[in-house]
């Protein structure tokens, strides 16, 4: 009875030593963008911008969120500026 037992601890050892395996494979994206980022990460931090990890981590986007506010308030959008300045009729007379 005692072999049994002892291919079975064997079995549940590389079976753990595989789960190890696994999950820091799983998890290198994310630990090598986090050490890729780590400046503009602590810039954004700093300016108070939102930072989003994409694609598992490898791709980090940062966002104002006051530029939220340019969609809701009118009195501060600026939408004379997507007229095209180059044109004739680009500035008053």
């Amino acid at each position: 009875m005692r072999v049994p037992d002892a291919a079975a601890n064997i079995t549940g050892m590389v079976w753990s030593a595989c789960e190890m395996c696994a999950a820091w494979l799983i998890g290198l994206p994310r630990r090598a963008g986090a050490w890729l980022h780590a400046a503009s990460d602590a810039e954004a931090r700093w300016w108070s911008w939102h930072v989003t990890e994409r694609y598992g981590g490898l791709i980090h986007q940062y966002r104002d969120e006051r530029f939220a506010m340019l969609r809701h308030d009118p009195s501060i959008r600026r939408d004379e500026l997507d007229t095209d300045l180059t044109g004739p009729q680009a500035a008053p007379g």
